[in-house]
Order: structure tokens, then sequence, then C-alpha cells
């Protein structure tokens, strides 16, 4: 895996967030690709670039929330934990929608979700059960919002706004299984793709670890307007 020269000398100063992403979608100029030089170019459906909250045209998307509304990639860059998802969004609403999950597709039997509902962001763990932390700051108000859900094991799920950790919900819950499908805006359920996101995202990153409280104000930090 190869990085910028910048961002590695950032991440040595401890100025840039880590650099170690398995995925990082910046949607600079496009909708799908993956440019941590792993390959995990996606497939977008109803997704349209927008400027993104430096000012820069072309820089962001906003998904429609139709029904196929969304970016789909598999097979997954990741199937356990522990993992992290982080990710910019500007939105209103307080509908309970999807931003970034791993799955098990036409079944919705096991996931790992980032998402928001009633205003607030989710972080999920789906075995037959879920388990859920829920951020304690409403997201909801048209400005943008650093988000992220770290799972470090399978009794741990930390939900971030702006790089703060809000809660950490500690039920113990299976590993996830089968799973098949990593999806942006949206859920693979049994009736088809559900809670779809409707609004602005940008800055898609996924690690194949359970980032730390530090490295997740690092990421905020260093990308704030």
């Amino acid at each position: 895996m190869s990085f910028p020269i910048y961002n590695i000398l950032k991440r040595v100063s401890g100025d840039a967030p880590p650099s170690d992403y398995e995925a990082y979608y910046p949607f600079n100029g496009n909708t799908t690709d993956d440019e941590s030089g792993n390959g995990h170019d996606g497939v977008s459906t109803l997704a349209t670039l927008i400027t993104d909250r430096l000012g820069n045209a072309d820089s962001a998307i906003t998904l429609s929330g139709g029904t196929d509304s969304g970016i789909v990639v598999a097979p997954p860059m990741l199937t356990a934990l522990p993992c992290t998802f982080t990710c910019w969004v500007k939105m209103i609403g307080s509908a309970n929608r999807t931003l970034i999950t791993i799955t098990e597709a036409g079944t919705n039997n096991d996931y790992l979700l980032l998402g928001t509902n009633a205003g607030f962001v989710r972080a999920q763990h789906k075995s037959g059960t879920i388990a859920t932390a829920t951020s304690t700051t409403l997201i909801n108000t048209n400005v943008w919002f650093n988000v992220g859900g770290v799972f470090r094991a399978n009794d741990s799920r930390s939900v971030f706004v702006n790089g703060v950790s809000e809660f950490t919900s500690v039920g113990v819950r299976s590993a996830v299984a089968n799973i098949d499908v990593f999806s942006i805006g949206h859920l693979h359920a049994g009736s088809g793709k559900i809670r779809l996101y409707n609004h602005d995202i940008d800055d898609v990153r996924i690690y194949t670890r359970g980032l730390s409280d530090d490295e997740m104000l690092a990421i905020y930090n260093s990308e704030k307007p």
C-alpha cells in the first residue's frame, strides 16, 4: 500500500489523520473512486458531485434518497471487527438514515452501521439483536459535521461527533457473519435498499482497526472548515 508523501509527513508530525485506511472516498471529481490505493472502487447510483465544506467544486456528493440511491462495493473491504467508519455529513430532517454499513446483503441479519435517527448519530452492531451507541449532539442543522463509529470489539462500539466520543455502548453481540457488501447511503435488506440517505456526504474513510480517541480528533482537526 502506498500513500502520498505529504500525508505521511503530516501523520508523523501529528497534524493529519491516520493514513492507514483500507478505503478512502474523497469524491474529488468522481462519485466512486477509492483513493487508498487498495482498489475498492464502488458503483454509484443517483449521486451528484457538489461543492465541499471547504468551497472546492465537485469535491463532495449529495445522494437523492431514491430507490437505488447510494454507493455499493462488493466484495466489501472488511468483513469483521475491529473497524472504524468516518465521514463528513450535512443534513436536515430526522428520519432513520444509513451513512456507512457493511452487511449481509438481502437479509439484514448482521451488520455494522453508522447512521442517523431523529437527528442524532448512531453506531450500531447487529447480530441477532442490535446494540447502539447514540450521540448527544443533534447534527440535522444543515451544517457540516464530522461523524464516526469505532467498533473495537464485539462488546464495544463508540459514536463520535466532531472528533469527540459522545457515547460507548458495551452490550455484547456475536461476531457479524456472512458480510458480503459495503455501502454508502443505504442498508441492504430482504426488501431491498432501506434507510436511504438523501443529503450531503464527503471524505468517507474505512479502517480495519479501532482508531483511538486522539486519532478521531486528528481527523476532525485536520479537515474542519
